[in-house]
């Protein structure tokens, strides 16, 4: 739904612009929002492969020993800042 005299690119823009705003506020780094715009692409392509190689089984990114391994050591990667966090205020 558009509001007012929006064009159909202008709530996109406003959108973009609000997301850049809240990236500067909370320090993100620029160069890992540029690889996710990249590459969130192409993963997201090879996700649904491999989904449908699976007949849309989860299990498939478990299954190898490899593939789980990678899955945790991502996990622990994107938790581990807010552990340090949690600990360094106590």
């Amino acid at each position: 739904m558009q509001t007012g005299g929006e064009g159909k690119g202008e709530g996109a823009w406003k959108s973009l612009t609000g997301c850049a705003i809240l990236t500067v506020k909370l320090k993100f780094p620029l160069v890992s929002i540029l690889l996710g715009v990249v590459l969130g692409g192409m993963a997201e392509t090879n996700f649904r492969q491999a989904l449908r190689i699976s007949d849309g089984s989860l299990m498939i990114f478990i299954e190898r020993p490899v593939c789980a391994v990678m899955l945790i050591l991502g996990l622990l990667m994107m938790i581990a800042p807010l552990l340090i966090r949690l600990i360094t205020r106590r």
